[in-house]
């Protein structure tokens, strides 16, 4: 099989290029070493045809390409469709209305005034992904919630979600699908508050470690990947002391770190299943 591998842009990796380039390469890998055809690129291709594309991808102009491929017939990894859903007031929408736990929140616009209650709270940018350290804040009071709302507003950001903050230890979770034969690919681990992206896990504390069920975890994440449509995820969430969980954050195709190669086995083995359900 030919199979394009699409990278993700430096302007949608802050602080996770190496990262993120590494997963595609080991992907590629597993399948060439399967007898595959593989060549990663920076855009879809519009040249020549493949039998699979696995993408990365989060511009416009791109998924806009792979919309059309996809259309022809091409199975693409994640689906356009499912990659525009990660947009968070899409996919809190799309967690809400499948009953999927997540903070109490809503959305405002960027000209609008602070909330007045509620605090401490997370503001985040409602559209795309966050690019910028500023594109989710932290805030403790109105005023602080003012000046995060502000530099959003600055910075063309028009519409802004309010969430509240849940007191516990972060999970990230990390997902990828399976034909139905096979168990899907799951794996999780607490993160190290001083190797993330932005560094934003410190608001949480220690980790406590509190007991929770994760199993129920496992079903969570999937039932909201699903909800989105992605085969391959990650995400974010919050297991309280009560061993309650809330999903913060879910998103296309991350970088797989502390799994790499399990994770690069499970998506290239999902690729060949996608090309043979075609067939």
């Amino acid at each position: 099989m030919k199979i394009a591998a699409v990278e993700r842009s430096p302007l949608h990796s802050p602080a996770m290029v190496d990262n993120d380039r590494a997963i595609l390469d080991a992907t590629a890998r597993k399948l060439m070493q399967a007898g595959h055809n593989v060549r990663i690129m920076p855009a879809p291709p519009t040249d020549e045809a493949y039998d699979a594309i696995i993408t990365m991808t989060r511009s416009s102009d791109s998924l806009d390409i792979l919309q059309s491929l996809e259309e022809s017939g091409t199975p693409i990894l994640n689906r356009p469709t499912a990659v525009r859903r990660c947009s968070r007031q899409l996919f809190t929408h799309i967690l809400s209305q499948n009953n999927i736990p997540q903070p109490p929140h809503s959305i405002a616009q960027s000209n609008s005034a602070p909330p007045r209650e509620g605090y401490p709270l997370w503001i985040k940018r409602a559209d795309g992904w966050s690019c910028h350290p500023q594109d989710v804040s932290f805030v403790q009071s109105p005023d602080e919630a003012k000046e995060a709302i502000e530099s959003m507003r600055t910075r063309g950001i028009e519409r802004i979600i309010c969430s509240r903050h849940i007191a516990g230890d972060i999970i990230k979770f990390y997902g990828v699908e399976s034909s139905g034969e096979r168990a899907p690919f799951f794996a999780l681990h607490h993160p190290d508050a001083n190797k993330t992206k932005f560094g934003l896990e410190r608001y949480n504390g220690p980790c406590r470690h509190h007991p929770f069920d994760p199993a129920y975890l496992q079903a969570t994440a999937f039932a909201a990947a699903r909800a989105i449509g992605l085969d391959i995820f990650g995400g974010d969430c919050i297991v309280s002391s009560d061993g309650k969980i809330h999903l913060i954050d879910i998103n296309d195709f991350p970088s797989f770190t502390a799994f790499r190669d399990k994770a690069a086995e499970a998506i290239a083995t999902l690729t060949i299943e996608r090309v043979k359900e075609k067939k």
